[in-house]
């Protein structure tokens, strides 16, 4: 009743003296407030292999494996590979079109069933164009219809490789104008099907342009979605060096990339990196798993867009492994 009568007749009386006890000499002074920081949640997984800690992967991008035509149209192969792509998180099947087939068409429609994308890999001038070949109209319009075939099949994207003059041809400015000229045939057809378009380029040109083969990752900025730089750490000389230290192989050749465009690249990088260093045929299984982890921490402390694993064989057990025995970063 007493209680009830002092809130009623004066509330800030009441107010003003539990302000004044708590300001008392006599009560201990609260506790230092501790900033609450966020931390991202880990998926733990128990690893095999030796690598104390194991290095951290973020979980984001296009992480992606190359098929040939060949193994889209095993079919007993394919869904093996799609099981073991799926429980490690690839989202993308790059894969090869070379000719049409019922067999490739229904394969494709059962990756994506299984909601992995669908990238075509077109195959432009196999080991590398010359002239008359660059310059070619009808070869290049089979090219196109191949495209538009993947297209049909729920190809998202098409990837162009070998989009290059031979190793042999002489330098000059004239080349790099000529695959340009090439690149932008092919978006001027895609950008009407409101289709994305890639392009593969050899890994030294994320340093500079190549006057030899034609490519110029700056120009072809103009025309393509993407540029893959084949980041191959057994592609670059010294080879001995290189391979021992794929890491920073990988990470110094996007850095200069990333260069070229003043660190504003206007369009998305996929690097490709390898599951086998052909220099080094007898590394052990564990070699070849930290390898491969080397690799995929370098593309992602790059904060690129994504990579592709390339395996001539398609055989990905080690980078699947490679996968499975880090300690993954969602979200």
């Amino acid at each position: 009743m007493i209680v009830k009568k002092i809130v009623g007749a004066d509330k800030l009386a009441l107010i003003t003296f539990l302000f004044l006890l708590l300001q008392s000499s006599t009560l201990m002074p609260p506790p230092p407030i501790t900033p609450i920081i966020p931390i991202k949640p880990i998926i733990a997984v128990k690893s095999t292999i030796p690598v104390n800690p194991p290095p951290v992967l973020i979980n984001s991008g296009i992480k992606g494996i190359y098929l040939s035509e060949a193994t889209v149209e095993h079919t007993a192969l394919l869904e093996k590979i799609i099981t073991q792509a799926k429980e490690v998180g690839i989202n993308t099947f790059v894969a090869d079109v070379q000719y049409p087939s019922n067999r490739y068409a229904k394969n494709i429609a059962l990756i994506l069933a299984n909601k992995i994308q669908y990238v075509a890999r077109l195959i432009v001038f196999p080991g590398g164009g010359n002239p008359d070949e660059i310059k070619n109209t009808a070869l290049l319009e089979k090219k196109y219809q191949l495209a538009d075939y993947a297209i049909g099949l729920g190809a998202h994207e098409i990837q162009l490789d070998y989009i290059r003059y031979k190793a042999s041809q002489n330098p000059s400015l004239q080349n790099i104008e000529d695959i340009n000229k090439v690149i932008a045939g092919f978006k001027d057809r895609l950008v009407t099907k409101n289709i994305r378009l890639q392009t593969d380029v050899f890994g030294i040109t994320s340093f500079r342009p190549s006057t030899g083969i034609g490519q110029n990752i700056h120009s072809i900025a103009n025309y393509a979605n993407s540029v893959v730089p084949m980041l191959y750490p057994s592609h670059f000389k010294p080879y001995k060096t290189h391979s021992a230290h794929p890491y920073e192989t990988i990470t110094d050749a996007l850095i200069a990339l990333k260069k070229q465009f003043n660190n504003e690249v206007p369009i998305n990088i996929y690097a490709y990196i390898e599951t086998y260093n052909y220099h080094y045929p007898h590394m052990s299984s564990s070699e070849r798993v930290q390898y491969i982890q080397k690799e995929l921490q370098a593309v992602q402390d790059s904060k690129i867009n994504g990579w592709y694993a390339w395996s001539a064989n398609n055989r990905y057990d080690y980078l699947f492994e490679a996968m499975k025995n880090h300690a993954i970063i969602t979200g």
